[in-house]
């Protein structure tokens, strides 16, 4: 046994103090329409570092925001990192995904943090009975609907607005994690770009300038927002260990340094809402392993006079319904299709590993009783919050079949029953294994 093993006490001949820096990296190309950033090959790539973003501000335009369910994520349409034109990850339709996974997201983080970081705004605040007149109703436990509330004002009932520094008009920059922008940082991973001989690319795809934020309820819609490219910059967070650890990584490399990682792949389709009823849809995966598939119906065409606008995942109208299943290897995953709405919320927290925090209203339009009650009530920047009931239906179902996928590839079979007529896009994306090799400072990407 070597004596500077760390595995024993006392037998580290070196120290493991960790020395960082922060590189900040301006873009080596920018349009309106995408950008690219080339990482500094030093040290260790921190999966923390960060994509620091901003708008200019639009002066036909008195109150603009971003999306209270993603924030500046609505910037961004797709992202790419790629090592000696090999590409790693790849994500499109970026800002749609992220939606889904900003519901596990918990409110009270975005409360006390993402409201300032990258203005998530989803806080749900109960309307307790204490505001009534009478002592009968007058009740601190007692809550018959909520609303949406980042702690701006303290009664929200008459309508909430955000606070001044998130309105764009300010010109606020937000933030952008590396683990969020690519699931190989998501695993845990952190790059060790001193190790390699290839160039590190960044590609940033934006969303059309149209639909780059909303804005406040009267206010002239469709307004285009550029994005400030003075503001626009990588922090490259960089580790450097003592050269005794870099040497025995280095060493380690000779033979090959390898990572596993989650890809996502996304297919879409266009439905009218008569198609919608009958979705048989191939997601591809043929070969690979795939763990999990998640999926949405978004209506892309609604109204920027909404308060979500394209920027929604719509459930079935009235007493209509989802039934759903996967064809894996030409067997379904489920003997029986699912049909029950709090079936397919805890198909969606089993894919995940976790809870989105999303209320019976907001996930499926279900939670309102008579009178409107149980369900979302007021406005937010002048739009009435009860139009976001109904308008988080995601789903995930995860794999457990541990089989590699046949030549068919996975099939969604899906039913939406009773959507509202119009046309819409079915958003998949399966989540398939990948690999990367670093070996003599060269990488190669393949699929398990």
């Amino acid at each position: 046994m070597e004596s500077n093993d760390i595995t024993k006490t006392g037998g580290i001949q070196t120290s493991t103090a960790q020395r960082v820096e922060t590189e900040v990296l301006e873009p080596v190309t920018f349009s309106q329409s995408n950008c690219r950033f080339s990482l500094k090959n030093e040290g260790v790539l921190n999966h923390s570092s960060k994509l620091v973003i901003g708008l200019k501000n639009n002066a036909a335009v008195a109150r603009s925001f971003f999306a209270p369910q993603i924030g500046v994520d609505q910037v961004i349409s797709s992202c790419r990192l790629s090592i000696g034109g090999k590409t790693v990850c790849e994500t499109q339709s970026w800002d749609k995904l992220q939606m889904l996974k900003s519901s596990f997201v918990s409110q009270t983080q975005n409360l006390e943090r993402e409201q300032y970081m990258s203005q998530k705004n989803m806080v749900n605040q109960f309307l307790y009975k204490r505001s009534h007149a009478t002592l009968a109703d007058n009740s601190v436990t007692d809550a018959e609907n909520y609303v949406v509330n980042p702690g701006t004002i303290s009664t929200p009932a008459g309508g909430v607005n955000l606070q001044d520094y998130q309105l764009l008009k300010n010109t606020p920059t937000y933030s952008i994690d590396m683990r969020d922008l690519f699931p190989f940082f998501q695993a845990g991973h952190q790059l060790p770009l001193g190790e390699l001989d290839e160039q590190v690319l960044v590609d940033i795809t934006f969303t059309p300038q149209t639909s780059r934020c909303f804005n406040a309820s009267g206010s002239t819609k469709d307004q285009a927002f550029e994005i400030d490219r003075d503001e626009i910059r990588i922090l490259q967070d960089i580790i450097h260990y003592p050269p005794e650890v870099m040497d025995s990584l280095r060493a380690r490399g000779k033979d090959g340094l390898v990572f596993s990682y989650q890809d996502f792949q996304l297919t879409k389709q266009s439905l009218t809402a008569d198609q919608a009823s009958n979705v048989n849809r191939n997601l591809g995966g043929a070969g690979r392993l795939v763990d999990k598939v998640f999926w949405f119906v978004s209506n892309e065409n609604a109204s920027t006079n909404t308060l979500l606008g394209p920027l929604n995942a719509v459930s079935p109208d009235g007493e209509g319904k989802l039934t759903a299943n996967l064809r894996i290897n030409d067997k379904y995953l489920y003997p029986i299709d699912i049909t029950n709405p709090s079936r397919h919320f805890h198909n969606l927290t089993h894919a995940q590993s976790g809870v989105p925090y999303l209320s019976m209203d907001e996930y499926c339009n279900f939670g309102s009783g008579a009178a409107g009650k149980g369900g979302l009530v007021g406005t937010l920047e002048g739009y009435n919050q009860n139009e976001m009931s109904g308008q988080f239906f995601y789903h995930g179902i995860r794999n457990n079949m541990n089989e590699r996928i046949n030549s068919q590839g996975v099939t969604l079979e899906a039913s939406y029953t009773t959507l509202a007529g119009g046309n819409y896009t079915l958003f998949a994306w399966i989540s398939v294994a990948k690999e990367v090799r670093i070996q003599d400072g060269k990488v190669n990407v393949v699929y398990i």
